[in-house]
């Protein structure tokens, strides 16, 4: 079976848990014999797509430049902006429909897809791919991934709803 991983961020890049999950996914699945290819994003100091087998693994990891690595030094407008092309669908459509050409897939898992474009569920769909979405962190409810101790009542603002709304439409 060819398996393709998407996750936002990958080695050596990795910054949190989902990352090390992925990982591990892509070991088992390949210890069991299926081909496993990752797809991430690496900083956008790399003006062109990477391939790359991971250290320690054996299964190749395809970076696409993004400037998802610059986020917190951004101002909240242009941290808007950025999101919008996720928010609508059209960030790296054309990229995933020829890259899942290209490799003909049998399934994909999707993770964490902030940057990666919230249209990949949707181009599977379209190629008769199976794909799955695994949920790590509070990023689809929440642009930020994060909800400190007492600030819960923020998920159950106006913008949170909308914007949760928005991304089961179309996820």
């Amino acid at each position: 079976m060819k398996i393709v991983i998407a996750n936002n961020v990958f080695f050596p890049y990795q910054r949190g848990g989902a990352e090390v999950v992925v990982r591990r996914l892509a070991r088992d699945w390949q210890k069991a014999g299926h081909e496993v290819v990752i797809v991430a994003l690496c900083p956008d100091k790399q003006s062109r797509q990477v391939e790359a087998l991971t250290s320690d693994d054996n299964f190749k990891t395809v970076f696409w430049p993004s400037s998802y690595y610059r986020l917190a030094s951004m101002s909240w407008l242009r941290r808007l902006l950025w999101h919008l092309p996720d928010c609508f669908g059209t960030r790296l459509t054309k990229k995933w429909i020829e890259f899942l050409k290209d490799f003909k897939p049998d399934l994909v898992i999707a993770n964490n897809l902030t940057g990666l474009g919230y249209s990949l569920h949707f181009c599977c769909w379209k190629l008769g791919i199976k794909s799955v979405q695994i949920i790590h962190d509070l990023q689809y409810l929440e642009p930020s991934g994060l909800i400190s101790l007492g600030q819960e009542k923020k998920l159950s603002s106006p913008i949170a709803i909308t914007y949760h709304s928005w991304l089961v439409w179309l996820c």
